[in-house]
């Protein structure tokens, strides 16, 4: 069992790397974005940047998910290069199509989410960006089939330098504010597809199969509205913000929301990704049902412990890497975060319907939350502005996981450590209250604060009995393994 759980970690590790590579510019560059993009400018880039996502899941049709599942059931490598090929004539086809009609429609979609038709050229940088951001990501998710990591990985590090590089050009030297984040977005995407074609083509044989196109089309189209409904938790907040305050609150929410990101950029999507291949490889073992139950377990406890260290040193954060404009959005972190830990919850417990290829309870599931999470944003950002946006989202997040664990029940049922689970949430409970009692010390003060309250999460654990006779164990040997090693190095010092 451990060797199991050993490889979902190296896998997601690596894939981690390649994931991170692709998203930790906008935390790198947060220190830019305080400093030459006003709260309001921001608010601005985050409509953007939700109009961007929307239009990321139309323009994909859930074909990365089908993509996936269909290609292990290729039995040779000439079927597999077959439906690659398949993928991507389909995906030009239809993205050009779909462009031109936005395009055709271009000041009509502009005014009525902005007011302004002065945004029309942001509009169509955002658009061409959607179809190359489409292609690339199509064709890296060939080496993620293949299990490539380090291909992964080294395509997802070219485009992060060169998306780094450009933002700090655009933003910094030519003083384009917004705008040159969207610009950086569009170059940066356009060189990466040219280098991973090329790398790519042995991987494609430009055929067209309708057949298996029509039920690639059939499986990933619940995606789209399951993730249409995810969009509406984790991005329509932004816009009832821009309607019921102002473009300022919903930078600082924006803002806020980037430092919540955090756990599902380096933790959630990075699982996410090495999962699917490791439920086919776990399902080969004698105790399936067991390994699956420890993963949760081992997911949440990671979890969880990584958005406290995050919550409970926030200050330091934003001390280190905003200007004073942005920390009043630190209040909103706790809630994002843990939301994000819902959603790796998610991740593991649709095992079910990945299994059984029973993709349509997602709809059901993503569409009751997403209901949710308006109503909870139409109520409660009237009253406590960019606060309750974020309580809003982690009330309706809650509820994933839950539906999520009563449908892929009935399909693939696994018996979770629920007790151990809700040890976990009560330990972290504890910790989160605690640190607002912190928020009157001083910086040096609060630091040793946040450390002694954080050690008291596996110390709470410990008391009550969540760690196992096997577990300690292990831990022990790990360290008398290591103890050696450390014994030498002090002696060398």
């Amino acid at each position: 069992m451990y060797k199991s759980l050993k490889n979902l970690a190296r896998q997601s590790f690596l894939y981690g790397i390649g994931s991170a590579l692709m998203r930790i510019t906008g935390f790198l560059l947060i220190p830019v974005y305080s400093r030459f993009i006003s709260p309001a400018d921001f608010g601005i880039l985050a409509i953007f940047i939700l109009l961007i996502s929307i239009l990321n899941i139309l323009f994909g049709i859930g074909l990365h998910a089908a993509f996936l599942r269909f290609y292990y059931d290729c039995e040779t490598v000439e079927e597999r290069k077959r439906l690659a090929g398949t993928v991507v004539i389909f995906l030009l086809c239809f993205s050009a199509i779909f462009s031109l009609i936005l395009i055709a429609n271009e000041g009509w979609i502009v005014e009525r989410i902005f007011g302004d038709a002065g945004f029309v050229y942001h509009f169509r940088l955002i658009v061409a960006t959607v179809v190359t951001e489409i292609l690339f990501l199509s064709l890296l998710e060939i080496y993620r089939a293949q299990d490539r990591p380090i291909a992964y990985i080294s395509h997802s590090g070219q485009k992060f330098v060169l998306l780094l590089g450009l933002n700090i050009l655009f933003i910094v030297y030519f003083k384009k504010g917004f705008l040159g984040v969207l610009e950086a977005g569009l170059v940066s995407a356009s060189i990466s597809l040219v280098f991973i074609f090329f790398s790519q083509l042995r991987s494609i044989k430009l055929s067209f199969e309708s057949g298996v196109m029509k039920k690639m089309i059939f499986y990933g189209l619940p995606f789209v509205p399951a993730n249409i409904s995810s969009l509406i938790l984790t991005s329509s907040d932004r816009y009832f913000l821009k309607i019921f305050t102002d473009y300022s609150d919903v930078g600082l929410y924006a803002m806020g929301y980037r430092f919540g990101l955090f756990l599902n950029v380096f933790l959630v999507v990075p699982f996410s990704l090495a999962w699917p291949t490791q439920i086919i490889s776990i399902l080969k073992t004698e105790n399936p049902r067991e390994i699956f139950a420890k993963v949760m377990t081992y997911f949440v406890l990671i979890s969880v412990f990584a958005s406290l260290f995050i919550v409970v040193f926030i200050r330091e954060i934003y001390w280190a890497l905003l200007t004073p404009e942005y920390y009043p959005s630190s209040s909103i972190v706790p809630y994002i975060i843990f939301s994000y830990v819902f959603q790796g919850i998610y991740s593991v417990g649709v095992l079910g319907m990945f299994i059984t290829k029973k993709t349509r309870p997602q709809l059901v599931i993503f569409a009751a939350a997403a209901f949710l999470n308006i109503v909870l944003n139409l109520v409660l950002i009237p009253r406590w502005g960019i606060t309750g946006a974020a309580v809003a989202t982690l009330l309706a997040y809650a509820v994933i996981p839950v539906l999520t664990h009563i449908f892929s029940q009935r399909l693939y049922r696994v018996d979770y450590e629920l007790t151990r689970i809700a040890k976990i949430f009560i330990a972290a409970i504890v910790v989160t209250a605690l640190s607002r009692f912190g928020e009157g010390l001083s910086l040096a003060n609060h630091s040793m604060y946040a450390l002694t309250i954080l050690t008291l999460f596996p110390v709470i654990l410990f008391i009550t009995g969540f760690f196992e006779k096997r577990e300690l164990e292990k831990a022990l040997s790990i360290i008398r393994q290591a103890a050696p090693g450390l014994n030498r190095a002090d002696r060398r010092g």
